[in-house]
Order: structure tokens, then C-alpha cells, then sequence
């Protein structure tokens, strides 16, 4: 199916259009009772503090309570330069945030669709894109102001990755030192963006994966500087976890075997509710306080798992298209890693929607490439019925829908 530059730009508006449809609601809404008022309404850094030298200096060697963000903070200075304490501004500045993510992912699909030489890349991209911009999970980290840094980190952490994939097929070192400029951003965002080298060495084991083990050695010194980058913000990180002072952090109360059988539902959660988001909400509890008995119920969802990956990995062995699933679910794992309660930071939450902004990516990807393949195997081309229309319709419909009552939701939490 050979999309013209029209089309494209045909679809952008639509997806812009139903965006802007779901969103609009943020103009009318306030500050949130969760997390607002520390991090920006009682922040001196904003309301305070004059831009200069001095300034920079203390921003960039201080924690804000338990985070180390200072790109976010700037953030924040720059919107309240506008108008001042103006809600309207933060949450329009975060609707434009997150529209620059959407193109981001679709550059990102459609190169790594290019690597693996994906039939329809075009379509597969703007179809994914239009899924990710408009699902439920990225409500919490569009219309919650306090999670701009999870917009932040997403929209340098792609742009490290996509400058970093034009450095290793252009061999043009400027976007090389780009790429460690954003990441470094990304990081001074939120902590996630230590996983960004990461999945920049996949790509490049991607690209070189029939070649031989010199040029994946090659393309581990060359991302050298970038772990470095992230074992220096993973330490800040860890330190500012540890000096936090006051903030409930339940998940270290909980015992390292409770937590490993807690991660396998966190992964069913999410997995489940990207391709089905229903009863999502603001806060999602422990089952249990500490020390108490883990619900037998929650042993049942590692084998669920570990089920469902074995008949993956079964059905991924006899597909071309296999290193292309792989890649995705790493993608997919990689950006949870730090947000599946393995590794016990202090979040009150069990599960959250908002970590699933990036990651959510990876399953839209996959499910769409999925059901693409298995039209072009029926049909020896790809060519959609009337039934499927129908369905898709539907299917977005009830996406709009759900993401917008979530957008209206929000008006409960407000100052």
C-alpha cells in the first residue's frame, strides 16, 4: 500500500484533530491536589529565583524532595515567565509536548520498520502513532502538570535515539555528540532516561546483527560515553531516593520476593490494558501492607507471564520477522525496568499510567505489525474489509472515548 506525501500529511491533521478532540478539556483545568504544589505552586526556583548564574548553579546541585530534575524545573520557570501561576499554560505547553512525541515515535517506527524492511511502513507507522497519541495510558502524563518530566525525558530520550541512529547510518559525528547532548537532557528530566543507551546499543545490534562480533564490539565503545552518562545520573538518582526525607516509599517496606511475584503482575497489567484500557485511574495500591500475606491470587500472573512468552518465543521461531518482534519487546521491557517494583524506588504506587507513555509504544507496535501480517498472509497484499473498518472504527471510538472521560476525571483532583 503506497501512501502519498499527501495522505500523510492527510493523516497528521486527523491525528492532530482527534488529539486536540480528547484534550481540550485541559484549558478549563487547574492544579492537581497530588504532587503540584511541591513540585511548582511552593518550588522558589519558579516563583522566586531570578534567572543568572547563581541560579543555574543551585538548580543543577540541589534535589527537589526525592528528584533530581532540573530541565523539568526550567520547565516550569519558562511557563510561569508567561503568565505566572496560570494553569492554562502548563497544560497547553504539555498538550504540544506530547503532539512533538507523537512525531517522534513515528519517526521512530518508521526507521526501525525501514531496518527490518516491513512491508507498508508508511501505514504501520501512522497507524501506531495514531493509536499511541490518542490511548488512555497517556492521559495521566498529559493533563497531570507534575508529570511533565515523564513528556521531558520522552521527547529528548527519542531525539537521543533518533540522532544516534543517523550518526550509525550517516557516520556523521555531529549528530554523535547530539545524541549525547539529549540524552544528558534526558536524564536531567527524569531518571528513566538511563535506560535511553540501552536500547541505543539494540539499534545498533540491529543494524549489524549478520555482521561479525568486531562491529558489535565497535558499537559497544561507541555508546562507551553514554553508559557512562547514565551510571553517573543512576548514582544522582539513587542519592536523592536515599536523602528524601518525609515521602512514603512502600514498595522498599515490601520483601524482594514479594516484589519479584508484584513485577510479573505489573508487566500482565500493562500489557492487558494496552490493548484494553479499562478502569484506569489515578492511584493503583498494594494489595497488601507490608509484612502482610501476598493474595494467593498474585502468584498466578508469573506463569500467566511466562506463558504467554513461551508462546511467543514458540510462534516468534518460525517468523522472518522475528529480530524485529525481539527488538520491540525489548524496547518494551527496557523502559519498565525501573518501574515494575524490582527495583524498590520510592513510588507510592503500585502500578502507574504514566509509565506506560514510552513502553505502550512497543505493544501498539507489535499488535498493529501483527494484524498487518496477518492480512497480507491471507490476502498476498494488504487490503482491508468492510468488517475490519468497522471494527478499527470502533475500536478508536472506544479509545477517544475512554482517554477523554480520563481527561475529565482530572477535574476531581483539582486545587
Amino acid at each position: 500500500m503506497k501512501i502519498s506525501n499527501n495522505l500523510v500529511l492527510t493523516c497528521a491533521i486527523f491525528i492532530f484533530i482527534l488529539t486536540a478532540l480528547i484534550y481540550y478539556p485541559i484549558v478549563y483545568l487547574g492544579f492537581a491536589t497530588m504532587d503540584d504544589d511541591w513540585m511548582l505552586l511552593n518550588d522558589k526556583f519558579i516563583y522566586l529565583e531570578s534567572v543568572n548564574l547563581d541560579y543555574l548553579f543551585k538548580l543543577f546541585t540541589s534535589f527537589n524532595s526525592l528528584q533530581y530534575s532540573p530541565i523539568n524545573t526550567i520547565y516550569y520557570k519558562l511557563i510561569y515567565m508567561i503568565n505566572g501561576y496560570d494553569p492554562y499554560w502548563y497544560h497547553l505547553f504539555g498538550f504540544f509536548l506530547h503532539l512533538i512525541n507523537t512525531y517522534l515515535c513515528f519517526e521512530l517506527v518508521s526507521i526501525i520498520g525501514h531496518f527490518f524492511k516491513i512491508k507498508d511502513v508508511t501505514f504501520l507507522s501512522l497507524t501506531c502513532c495514531l493509536l499511541w497519541a490518542i490511548h488512555p495510558f497517556n492521559v495521566e502524563s498529559v493533563v497531570w502538570i507534575s508529570a511533565s518530566k515523564v513528556l521531558l525525558f520522552t521527547a529528548f530520550g527519542l531525539s537521543s535515539i533518533l540522532l544516534m541512529t543517523l550518526f550509525f547510518v550517516k557516520g556523521k559525528w555531529f549528530y554523535y555528540l547530539l545524541s549525547l547532548l539529549t540524552l544528558v537532557l534526558s536524564c536531567l528530566s527524569k531518571e528513566q532516561g538511563v535506560v535511553i543507551p540501552i536500547l541505543i546499543y539494540v539499534i545498533w545490534v540491529v543494524l549489524n546483527f549478520k555482521n561479525q562480533n568486531k562491529f558489535l564490539l565497535r558499537g559497544l565503545v561507541l555508546c562507551i560515553p553514554l553508559f557512562i552518562i547514565s551510571i553517573i545520573f543512576g548514582i544522582i538518582t539513587i542519592d536523592a531516593q536515599q536523602n528524601a526525607i518525609g515521602y512514603d516509599a512502600p514498595a522498599s517496606l515490601y520483601s524482594f520476593s514479594d516484589r519479584f511475584v508484584i513485577s510479573f503482575y505489573c508487566l500482565c497489567f500493562y500489557i492487558f490494558n494496552t490493548i484494553i484500557p479499562i478502569d484506569l485511574h489515578y492511584h493503583y495500591e498494594f494489595p497488601m501492607k507490608p509484612g502482610q500475606v501476598l493474595p494467593v491470587v498474585y502468584y498466578v500472573f508469573p506463569f500467566l507471564f511466562l506463558t504467554l512468552c513461551s508462546y511467543v518465543f514458540y510462534r516468534l521461531k518460525s517468523l522472518k520477522e522475528r529480530n524485529y518482534y525481539l527488538f520491540w519487546s525489548t524496547f518494551f521491557l527496557v523502559n519498565l525496568i525501573l518501574c515494575i517494583q524490582i527495583i524498590p524506588l520510592r513510588r507510592p504506587a503500585m502500578v502507574a499510567d504514566r509509565y506506560m507513555y514510552l513502553p505502550s509504544l512497543a505493544l501498539i507496535v507489535v499488535s498493529v505489525t501483527i494484524i498487518m501480517n496477518w492480512f497480507q498472509n491471507k490476502n498476498k497484499s494488504f487490503q482491508i474489509n468492510s468488517a475490519t473498518i468497522l471494527l478499527s472504527i470502533v475500536y478508536v471510538v472506544f479509545l477517544v472515548f475512554t482517554s477523554q472521560n480520563l481527561v475529565f476525571q482530572w477535574q476531581n483532583y483539582n486545587l
